[in-house]
């Protein structure tokens, strides 16, 4: 068993926990933003603004018991819970959005990016796509 005390992280400041909400409203609060994702070897760019929001009732319906082993319960209402104050959303007023669809194995993606490195020429991965903020209004683009 391992004694020793944990060496504090020099570049992570301790903070308290609405400070460092503070900070994130500053960081994120109104800006334009965008996300990727990539779980497969399609992609999705969401532009829009941004703002940090603590609505205790979005968070509930959101919440999965799996966040209490990222957050860990350092007590009282720091209990990793849907109540816990550290827990933040990130809200997204989506402007546009553009997406990749791709019809073909990761593995053939992957050999199209490396001739890509290689020849200095811009792969062709997938059809791409946009959507305004009014065809993410009515929910075009699903299917």
């Amino acid at each position: 068993m391992n004694n020793q005390s944990k060496t504090p992280d020099p570049d992570k400041e301790e903070l308290p926990t609405q400070k460092k909400l503070d900070q994130l409203y500053k960081l994120i609060d109104g800006i334009d933003n965008a996300m990727m994702t990539t779980r497969t070897s399609d992609g999705v760019s969401v532009n829009g603004l941004a703002k940090v929001t603590q609505d205790r009732a979005k968070i509930r319906e959101l919440y999965r018991a799996d966040w209490k082993a990222y957050l860990g319960d350092e007590g009282g209402a720091k209990d990793g819970g849907p109540e816990d104050p550290r827990i933040a959303l990130i809200e997204l007023e989506a402007q546009t959005a553009t997406y990749m669809k791709s019809n073909q194995p990761k593995v053939v993606t992957m050999l199209k990016l490396a001739k890509a490195l290689i020849t200095g020429q811009p792969p062709k991965l997938g059809t791409l796509g946009e959507l305004n903020k009014s065809e993410l209004g009515q929910g075009q683009g699903r299917s």
